[in-house]
């Protein structure tokens, strides 16, 4: 079997930032790394916060996580 050993998180926030001369929304994008084992509900509301204090709509946050692929050490 394997095993799955994080190594790094990015939080990526897409906050509108105007519109096109055609209505629709532009986004600007901040992103963050932050430590892979943080809390998920203490990244939701950093970011929601962030948000508020630029000014901007949230449009979404991700997370990206990278992780190695380790053979299990019972294997």
């Amino acid at each position: 079997m394997a095993r799955k050993q994080p190594y790094s998180q990015r939080l990526t926030m897409a906050m509108e930032n105007g519109f096109t001369d055609s209505g629709n929304p532009l986004f600007r994008r901040f992103g963050f790394n932050v430590k892979p084992d943080a809390d998920i509900d203490a990244l939701y509301v950093v970011a929601t916060t962030f948000a508020n204090l630029c000014n901007l709509e949230l449009g979404e946050i991700t997370l990206t996580e990278n992780s190695y692929l380790r053979p299990s050490p019972n294997s």
